[in-house]
C-alpha cells in the first residue's frame, strides 16, 4: 500500500496520499516532503505530526523524525522559495512547540541552537524564538546565552527582517536580558529606543549606563543618549 500511495504522490502531486502513512517512510524521505504536506489544511497537521513523530519498531523504537530533527527541518523551509502558504508554516510550527510531550525544553533548544548559526537565518526564526519563551519560560537562560547574545556579536540589527523579533525578544527576557541593548553602537541604540517596548525601558536602561559596573563598558556617546 505505502509504495501505491507514493507512486500516487508521485503522479499526482498530491499529499493526500502519502499524509496518512507517512510514517512509513524512510527519515530522508520526510524532509523533502514536508513542504508538500503543508499544502493540506492546517487543520491536518496536528495528525500528520504526531504520526512521523509515532515511535516506529521497524527504527528500534524511535520515530521517523525526532522533535528536534521535525522542528529543523520546519524553521528551514522558505515560504518562497517552497511555495507554502506562510499562514500554514506558521501554524504548523505553532502546534509543535505547543506539543509539550513530545517538543520538550531540550528538544526546543536543540532546535534553536542548530538554527542560529544558518545565515540568513530562517524567515520564522525571531517569531519561533518569541514563542519557545512562551510555552517554555524554564528556556530564559539558554535563549539569552545562546540565542540572543550571539546575534548581537552578528549585527543582528543589520538583517531587518529578524532586528524587530530580537527587541522583542530583550523586551519579553526583561531585566537579564536590557544589559545587550548598551553593547548596540549608539546610533542603533538610538534606532532601538524608538521601539516602543524598548523605551519603555529606558529609565532602566539609564540606570545601568550611570552604573559603574556597566558606564564604563559602553560608549560614551550611548551614555549622553540615555542620561541625557
Amino acid at each position: 500500500m505505502l509504495a501505491a500511495c507514493k507512486a500516487a504522490f508521485t503522479a499526482r502531486n498530491d499529499a493526500r496520499y502519502i499524509a496518512a502513512l507517512v510514517y512509513g517512510l524512510q527519515p530522508s524521505e520526510v524532509q523533502p516532503l514536508l513542504p508538500a504536506l503543508l499544502q493540506l489544511p492546517t487543520t491536518e497537521w496536528g495528525a500528520i505530526m504526531q504520526r512521523i513523530l509515532r515511535p516506529q519498531p521497524r527504527l528500534d523504537g524511535k520515530s521517523v523524525l525526532s522533535p528536534t530533527q521535525l522542528l529543523v527541518a520546519l524553521l528551514g523551509i522558505n515560504p518562497s522559495t517552497h511555495s507554502v502558504p506562510l499562514k500554514s508554516l506558521i501554524a504548523a510550527v505553532s502546534t509543535c512547540l505547543h506539543a509539550r510531550e513530545q517538543f520538550t525544553n531540550e528538544a526546543l533548544g536543540a532546535a534553536l541552537q542548530q538554527a542560529v548559526e544558518w545565515s540568513p537565518l530562517p524567515p520564522l526564526f525571531m517569531r519561533t524564538v518569541l514563542q519557545a519563551h512562551g510555552v517554555a519560560p524554564a528556556l530564559k537562560t539558554f535563549l539569552l546565552s545562546n540565542v540572543l547574545t550571539p546575534l548581537l556579536g552578528k549585527q543582528i540589527w543589520r538583517d531587518k527582517s529578524q532586528w524587530r523579533g530580537w527587541l522583542m525578544a530583550v523586551v519579553a527576557l526583561r531585566d537579564e536580558a536590557l544589559p545587550l541593548l548598551l553593547q548596540l553602537p549608539p546610533a542603533v541604540l538610538q534606532e532601538a529606543l524608538q521601539d516602543r517596548g524598548v523605551a519603555a525601558h529606558r529609565a532602566k536602561l539609564a540606570q545601568l549606563a550611570a552604573s559603574p559596573a556597566w558606564g564604563v563598558n559602553i560608549p560614551q556617546a550611548s551614555r549622553q543618549l540615555l542620561l541625557s
